[in-house]
């Protein structure tokens, strides 16, 4: 017997649908707790009332720069996540982006995997020895703080999927020197 698959699996329309009123939910949400209505949205935005409406009641057509616009006007930033769940075929559907913003808020509301790791402010551009680099993981929510290390070209003590040196370096590269 075949076992049922989450509705967002039928088609990619399904799933940005979804992703989209995930979106909704949260600028809703914000907009909630800053007593903020459709109508001074619409304000801020410069477009009609009407137009918030259609947005927020079917935001299936609204381009990814109108959801950065939606999310500025509230106060609020974006960002697009893909994600492993281990769940390729869509049985189970996606994870809530509220999960994915409440565990940030819980680790402290890292700004980069640097921050994440515990080394924010620590390895700065051409700082970091290739040899061996420690750092702690302070995101205890989620995995006890552990003492990590990059031996080589690999990190150990982290979980999979964690940045290797190169990888660290790059990142530091493409931001200069803090």
């Amino acid at each position: 017997m075949e076992q049922l698959k989450h509705w967002t699996s039928r088609s990619v329309n399904d799933l940005v649908y979804s992703v989209a009123s995930g979106f909704v939910a949260q600028i809703e949400t914000k907009m909630e707790d800053e007593d903020m209505d459709r109508k001074t949205l619409a304000d801020v935005l410069k477009v009609t009332r009407g137009r918030v409406s259609q947005v927020l009641n079917d935001p299936s057509h609204c381009s990814l720069r109108g959801f950065a616009r939606y999310a500025l006007a509230v106060g609020m930033k974006m960002s697009v996540l893909a994600y492993d769940d281990g769940d390729a075929s869509n049985k189970l559907g996606l994870i809530n982006a509220e999960v994915f913003s409440d565990c940030w808020r819980r680790c402290g509301r890292p700004r980069d995997l640097f921050e994440l790791r515990g080394v924010g402010g620590t390895a700065t551009h051409g700082q970091i020895d290739q040899s061996i680099y420690e750092f702690t993981t302070p995101c205890a929510p989620f995995a006890s703080p552990t003492s990590t290390k990059v031996e080589g070209q690999r990190v150990t003590g982290v979980p999979a999927g964690s940045y290797t040196l190169t990888q660290m370096q790059t990142r530091q590269e493409s931001y200069g020197p803090n």
